[in-house]
């Protein structure tokens, strides 16, 4: 299960990937984008409480409607791209596309697009976890730039095109 340093998981987040995981199987979650003000509020009074519905739909937040934790069925029937800071696949998967590709070196397009369509070239399904596994995203300014965003996907497809959904710059180095 792969989640960012920035997020903070939700107290059944472990239990839903450990429900719902499979071998041939990626899961794929979302995020909670808390604003400046609840991320500075929630740092300085302590993560204990947790955050309210009503505390969070009525702060600075965006994509509240991804906290909304409901465990019986799927509230979308829409499975979207990876995102990097939510998502987990079994190990054996991982070691199949040799793991990360460390030519990228921002965020943004390696460790989402790029692994993304790697699990995929490998046959793998993707399936949901939204409203399951939640994880808030912690305030901060964007650290990298739309310049770099566009070299890595320019990399990525450059990358597509010779098929290399088995990275060369990954856990073993093959180049």
């Amino acid at each position: 299960v792969f989640i960012d340093g920035d997020c903070i998981p939700h107290k059944h987040f472990v239990r839903a990937y450990a429900e719902k995981g499979a071998r041939g199987i990626v899961l794929s979650g979302r995020r909670v984008m808390l604003g400046d003000k609840l991320s500075r509020d929630l740092l300085n009074e302590g993560w204990k409480q947790g955050v309210s519905l009503f505390k969070l739909f009525f702060s600075d937040s965006s994509k509240r409607k991804e906290a909304i934790y409901f465990p019986l069925f799927s509230l979308s029937l829409k499975v979207r791209g990876l995102v990097g800071c939510n998502w987990g696949v079994y190990k054996e998967h991982m070691i199949q596309i040799n793991g990360y590709d460390e030519d990228y070196e921002g965020p943004g397009v390696g460790e989402d697009d790029d692994i993304d369509w790697r699990l995929n070239r490998l046959g793998l399904e993707k399936k949901s976890i939204k409203n399951k596994a939640i994880v808030y995203h912690l305030y901060h300014p964007r650290s990298y730039s739309n310049e770099g965003v566009e070299e890595n996907r320019a990399m990525m497809f450059e990358k597509q095109k010779m098929d290399h959904f088995r990275c060369l710059n990954g856990i073993e180095k093959l180049s």
